[in-house]
């Protein structure tokens, strides 16, 4: 059913456009950061380390690519890299700005010389920034993995912290 007045279509547009206006970042919206991370089951890996590329349009929407290397505890010279990219959605709460997302991508164990496994990965994504000026931003973030095969050595999970610019 219409609504009764003429204007009433109009004006729900034209709010739906301010609202869209509003989260449209007026600055240029690219983050680059490193970070250091922790897997899970612990007792398989060591400290890991990565970085990650993200950019976003509106200031609820970051797209994000990430490379990370955790060597392995449980076996001498073992490893796994990730390569992945990641689909977030942030909320504006000041200098802090919470996400939460879903990742997918590749990746690569080497276990042993000889002993290698690799396949697709997918993950959920939960984590926060906290901007320290307009240039510098510090992140904590949690990722749990699913992987398409069952990996020789376990990435369950991985918790990671990092610093970054804002560009």
């Amino acid at each position: 059913m219409p609504p009764s007045n003429p204007l009433v279509r109009p004006l729900q547009r034209a709010a739906v456009l301010a609202v869209l206006l509003a989260l449209a970042s007026p600055a240029a919206a690219v983050d680059l950061s490193v970070f250091v991370g922790w897997g899970n089951p612990g007792e398989n890996w060591k400290t890991g380390y990565g970085f990650a590329a993200g950019f976003g349009f509106l200031r609820l929407l970051q797209f994000e690519g990430e490379y990370a290397h955790n060597p392995g505890e449980a076996v001498d010279g073992s490893n796994v890299n990730t390569y992945s990219g990641s689909v977030l959605v942030t909320w504006p709460a000041g200098p802090v700005r919470p996400y939460a997302g879903l990742t997918g991508g590749y990746y690569s164990s080497d276990v042993t010389p000889l002993v290698h496994d690799s396949g697709f990965l997918s993950a959920f994504v939960i984590g926060a920034k906290v901007k320290l000026s307009d240039l510098f931003f510090v992140k904590g973030e949690y990722r749990h993995y699913h992987q398409s095969a069952e990996p020789t050595i376990p990435l369950d999970s991985r918790i990671s912290v990092g610093v970054g610019l804002s560009l």
